[in-house]
């Protein structure tokens, strides 16, 4: 996969197509569940909570363990096999 690096968003640090994508691809039925919650605004929820618990955890901390986003859990399982 080739990232761009003007997707780049300096203010929160983050990939956030990349993110988005990775989550998207990886836990298909949570995304579902907040999808049919917030709509068009999934993605900018997904991203707050993930910016903010990066911010409260640190990225090691949210990469090994996940972060929750409206109350659910969502841990990067598949990372997990990548890092093995």
């Amino acid at each position: 996969m080739t990232i761009d690096r003007e997707g780049f968003d300096r203010e929160r640090a983050i990939f956030p197509d990349v993110a988005l994508a990775f989550i998207r691809a990886t836990q298909p039925r949570e995304w579902e569940k907040l999808e049919a919650l917030h709509g068009e605004r999934t993605s900018e929820q997904i991203l707050a909570d993930l910016c903010k618990w990066m911010d409260t955890y640190g990225s090691l901390a949210t990469l090994r363990h996940g972060f929750k986003c409206y109350g659910e859990l969502y841990v990067p399982r598949s990372l997990r096999l990548h890092m093995s």
